[in-house]
């Protein structure tokens, strides 16, 4: 059987997996309660908006359609696509003042938009005492991106996948450290996610510059020929069918389709020289002030940040919640983060808007395109 048939057939599977357990994982009204006239006044008036618009990874897609629209009677029209196009069309809308979308799940590009005004602060929207802050989270308080812990909210919390390689190539044991991709034998046996783009491969780029510096960025990326895609599928693939034996910032829940299907050559890296990042991933929540229907928006919201969203968010993206009353045990190990150990916060407000555009800049520079 082809990997491109073998990959369809798992992704079918996984969805159904996902979906068996998004649907027992919480009960469908538990989320709900507490919320009193109020939510149901705001249910009515999102229930005659008719949908709401959600833009974020395909991963989510179809769950969210799905089990949103179970839980709240409300329809989502999902845009899946390319992260950076996708934020440049939320942030051109916004500034515009004629959005179509209600909110967008991903990283940190909506900060331009916090310091124009043109986001809805979230924690206003809060109508449901289990989707605010409260003892199901570690130190009790929500996460977000922004200092004022309004506009951004993180939903989840993980390590920056690691590099994965095939074994039947790159035997067990012989890359144990960043410094070691710059062993020759490895030239021209190296793809990665686009550095010279926002999302996991600059988050890649950024963190080994900040570690080690850009000379050895340029000496990887360009001394080790790297090939660049923007499709996380086809560098878990590549991996997979040896393409390229070893890639660098492919999505997590690309490289468990294979594993989970019993494909045992495709290994997740733990280096030794540097403990990698963290990040919120694609779970950042933000909604801009022309929503075209901020009732519907206010309800995702609420359902997004509650136990049953996080679950159905986790089951289907395998990023971890924050949230401690979500199961995370089908996560992989390797990017739950480990108690102790002094990871660098990418997502941190002053190191995303400050050294990390710096290192952007400089990285994009250094390795040409865009």
């Amino acid at each position: 059987m082809s990997v491109t048939r073998r990959y369809i057939l798992m992704a079918g599977a996984v969805a159904l997996g996902f979906a068996l357990v998004a649907g027992d994982a919480v009960a469908q009204s538990e989320w709900q309660k507490g919320g009193g006239q109020k939510w149901q006044d705001l249910l009515t008036a999102a229930r005659k908006e008719g949908k709401v618009i959600v833009a974020g990874q395909p991963a989510f897609g179809d769950a969210v359609r799905k089990y949103f629209k179970e839980d709240t009677g409300i329809e989502v029209e999902y845009l899946s696509g390319n992260t950076r196009e996708l934020s440049s069309r939320f942030n051109n809308e916004a500034r515009a003042g004629n959005l179509s979308i209600d909110v967008i799940l991903a990283g940190g590009a909506q900060f331009p938009l916090v310091k124009a005004g043109l986001l809805k602060p979230l924690r206003p929207l809060i109508v449901l005492p289990g989707s605010g802050d409260g003892p199901w989270y570690p130190d009790g308080k929500m996460n977000f991106m922004d200092k004022t812990d309004t506009y951004m909210f993180e939903g989840s919390r993980f390590r920056s996948p690691p590099p994965v390689v095939n074994t039947d190539i790159v035997k067990p044991g012989t890359l144990t450290t960043f410094a070691g991709l710059l062993d020759p034998k490895y030239k021209d046996k190296i793809a990665a996610y686009d550095p010279r783009q926002g999302g996991p491969g600059l988050a890649v780029a950024s963190y080994l510059a900040y570690k080690f510096g850009i000379e050895f960025v340029k000496k990887l990326y360009l001394g080790q020929e790297i090939k660049y895609s923007r499709d996380s599928r086809q560098l878990a693939e590549w991996a997979v069918r040896g393409v390229y034996p070893i890639v660098l910032g492919t999505q997590q829940e690309e490289v468990q389709r294979f594993i989970k299907q019993g494909i045992k050559n495709i290994q997740p890296l733990d280096m030794t020289d540097a403990p990698g990042s963290v990040s919120a991933g694609f779970s950042v929540a933000k909604i801009g002030k022309s929503a075209p229907h901020p009732n519907a928006a206010a309800v995702f919201f609420n359902w997004f940040a509650s136990r049953r969203g996080q679950q159905v968010y986790t089951d289907a993206m395998e990023e971890p919640s924050r949230r401690t009353d979500v199961d995370v045990s089908r996560i992989p190990a390797y990017i739950l983060p480990k108690p102790g150990v002094d990871y660098q916060d990418q997502y941190a407000e002053d190191y995303y808007l400050g050294q990390r555009t710096q290192l952007a800049n400089t990285i994009r520079k250094a390795l040409g395109g865009h």
